[in-house]
């Protein structure tokens, strides 16, 4: 009788023929999750239902709150029964975020925009519309204004204040004024409006006068000022649907295309915050971006093609911007998230999941999956039990050509499937996905309500399968018996050889157990078993290690 190697945990290897897996790596595993022990854990599916609405989507969990969508409103949640809304009609495309720069997170979906500050429940505009050009300008008989060429621009005012567009301009006679009619509809939350007035020998446009928002006209006589407009040609950005909000040592980033645009946050005077947007750079290589993300004194930017890292952006002393291709291969939309460490990123390219940091890139899942070529994704990181995970659902999955091409994987896996990577040991797992349509620190929405990752639902199985093991000898085996390190619940042990499966139950246990499994297999044998455990009750279970004995059978048998 030999003895092999004691199987343990190490993650998820589908890139090589089931035969050809090292002892440590299963073939298949959903719904488990891997300690940093070398322990497989088999608890069910990991998200719970802590909400019930008609359809959530949009989630965003931060220090400044916890936000999320239902059909039509955009809310905070405090409590099961307690959720404030925010703005009652938002549309129905998905609300970007951006990470809080302060304690306020900018969000927009390309229809509604605004900012959310912590311990708040008042949405404030994030860049005031610019009011067009449309007003007239008459002269009038009285206003004592010197003969001159006067141009005129009006702002909104709201919670702060707007730019403008070009201003119009008006020759008057001597001794006369300027009558402004014709004022253009301002926006809901403009609460007044400012005219800004050349004076008849300067280039500056002075503040004239700030009215109430529903005045209908002005008239301008000779005045003095010493307020400058010096947000002429502001506007405020309004990522098109679907674009992410990065923010970036104080700046908003957001894509229009193949081209990424930003604008600064910060005050440019007593009453503005915003300015831009400008062209940063684009096209990167003419193809659309998908994905940003920032990390301390680096960009990183995935297109349609290829992966870039821009450094020198923050550089003070204008050092040329680099930018650095590093991965020729595309980006999956919308599938990036940040690490609570506050230096890590990660996002999903057609190869796998990659970590980027300020020191480079790394690839975490390409060695080991053959994961799908996914057209779009969600992603977060979330702390359970020290551990620390990255959960990741690809959406309209396909079979991966750079598999096919390069590995000798036959695996297939759902067009929308999930997976979950054990961040200190690498070890990865798929889960059930279910209609999760958002993830975000710990939370994510489907169509059924408010999702909790941290929570075990003892409803769904879990099952680890080893792949096909021939313990070093091409002699058929028998497997008289296997022992399993357990603590928990009920499990169902299957050991297949080559005709086929034989199923056994693991009894529960209250601590941490070696059961023997006795009287195995009786006549069965095979060159090749393979192993699978599976909670089919639902229920939670932590396995250790397997150590099945075998008995070689001689050839001339």
């Amino acid at each position: 009788m030999a003895k092999i190697p004691i199987l343990r945990f190490n993650g998820m290897n589908n890139v090589v023929h089931p035969e050809e897996l090292p002892l440590d790596k299963a073939s298949d595993c959903v719904d488990v999750q891997f300690t940093n022990n070398s322990e497989l854990l088999i608890p069910g599916r990991e998200y719970s239902k802590i909400l019930t609405v008609a359809t959530a989507h949009s989630v965003n969990n931060s220090d400044v709150g916890l936000f999320y969508c239902d059909d039509t409103s955009l809310l905070r949640y405090v409590s099961d029964v307690s959720q404030v809304e925010l703005i009652a009609d938002t549309g129905g495309d998905p609300i970007e975020y951006s990470t809080p720069i302060g304690d306020t997170v900018y969000f927009s979906n390309g229809t509604v925009s605004g900012k959310l500050k912590t311990g708040s429940n008042v949405v404030k505009e994030w860049g005031v519309d610019v009011p067009p050009s449309t007003f007239t300008l008459a002269e009038i008989g009285s206003g004592g204004m010197y003969a001159a060429k006067y141009r005129i621009a009006i702002t909104w005012i709201g919670d702060t204040e707007s730019g403008t567009t070009n201003s119009k301009s008006i020759t008057i006679g001597e001794g006369s004024g300027i009558r402004i009619t014709n004022l253009p509809t301002p926006p809901s939350y403009a609460t007044k409006f400012a005219v800004w007035c050349s004076s008849h020998e300067g280039q500056d446009l002075l503040l004239y006068n700030e009215y109430a928002i529903a005045t209908t006209s002005v008239d301008i006589s000779k005045f003095k000022s010493k307020i400058v407009l010096d947000t002429m040609q502001m506007y405020p950005p309004l990522p098109p649907v679907g674009s992410p909000i990065m923010q970036h040592y104080g700046r908003i980033y957001w894509a229009e295309g193949s081209i990424l645009r930003f604008t600064h946050v910060g005050p440019f005077g007593p009453q503005y915050e915003l300015t831009g947007p400008w062209l940063y750079h684009g096209p990167f290589d003419n193809s659309d971006i998908l994905i940003y993300v920032s990390v301390p004194g680096a960009i990183y930017v995935g297109t349609e093609q290829a992966i870039y890292r821009i450094t020198n952006i923050d550089s003070p002393d204008q050092t040329p911007i680099i930018i650095d291709p590093i991965l020729n291969v595309g980006a999956v939309k919308g599938a990036a998230c940040y690490d609570q460490n506050g230096s890590d990123a990660f996002f999903v390219t057609h190869r796998g999941i990659i970590k980027v940091s300020p020191e480079g890139h790394s690839e975490i899942t390409f060695k080991d999956v053959a994961m799908p070529f996914y057209e779009s994704g969600t992603m977060s990181v979330e702390y359970l039990a020290g551990l620390r995970y990255l959960t990741f659902v690809g959406y309209n999955g396909a079979s991966n050509p750079m598999a096919n091409s390069e590995w000798l994987s036959t695996q297939t896996f759902p067009q929308d499937s999930g997976w979950r990577v054990n961040l200190e040991t690498g070890a990865i797992s798929r889960f059930t996905a279910g209609s999760i349509n958002r993830l975000s620190n710990q939370y994510g929405t489907d169509d059924t309500g408010l999702l909790k990752l941290i929570d075990y639902r003892e409803s769904a199985t879990g099952r680890y399968t080893t792949g096909r093991i021939d313990f070093g000898s091409s002699l058929q085996k028998r497997l008289p018996y296997c022992y399993v390190t357990h603590n928990g619940k009920t499990l169902n042990f299957e050991a297949t050889d080559d005709i086929g499966p034989i199923d056994y139950e693991i009894p529960e246990t209250t601590r941490r157990e070696v059961v023997k499994i006795d009287d195995m297999a009786r006549g069965a044998s095979g060159q090749y078993w393979q192993f699978s455990i599976s909670n089919k009750t639902g229920k939670a279970a932590v396995v250790t290690e397997i150590e099945p004995r075998i008995i070689t059978i001689p050839r001339h048998r």
